[in-house]
């Protein structure tokens, strides 16, 4: 018994001396981030990616700085679309955030696909329901923007009035 805990041990101290290397890159990204130095995290996540260049985690922190601070949605919706690839039931918001880089750009067949994914995922985010709706509505599909708004409206009121603008 006392081999077998000891073999456990060795396998997570292992395990945390894999990860950390790249939690160090993390700990800088994120202080750099929270200093608005955003041109600077953006090169320290790069540099931990081309380390560790299959761990989800590192693309889509990336990729969340990309699309809400840098604003350079098309390498956004490439480091979502690596996460996706890598781990998706992990990052299932990768989906959802794909989705508003893509509605954003005008796609929204591509966006109203992403949304469902996420939704496949993870079924009681509301918030993907209601970008869904915006795209059907785009795209003239009132019946499915009307349905997804009705989804939300049964669960989560608040957030709809949130979203719409009257709060």
């Amino acid at each position: 018994m006392l081999n077998s805990c000891l073999v456990l041990c060795e396998n997570c101290d292992a395990q945390v001396a894999k990860n950390a290397p790249y939690e160090k890159y993390v700990n800088q990204f994120q202080a750099l981030k929270q200093k608005k130095r955003y041109s600077e995290a953006e090169k320290v996540i790069t540099r931990a990616i081309i380390k560790n260049p299959n761990v989800a985690k590192l693309h889509y922190l990336r990729g969340k700085l990309r699309h809400y601070f840098i604003k350079n949605f098309p390498a956004a919706i490439q480091d979502y679309s690596k996460t996706i690839s890598l781990d998706a039931k992990s990052f299932p918001t990768s989906y959802w955030r794909r989705g508003y880089c893509l509605y954003d750009l005008g796609h929204y067949k591509k966006a109203v696909s992403d949304y469902t994914n996420c939704l496949k995922l993870t079924p009681s985010n509301y918030k993907v329901y209601i970008m869904r709706a915006k795209a059907f509505a785009k795209m003239g599909m009132m019946t499915n923007a009307v349905k997804d708004l009705k989804t939300v409206m049964k669960k989560d009121f608040n957030l709809l009035i949130f979203f719409a603008g009257l709060s």
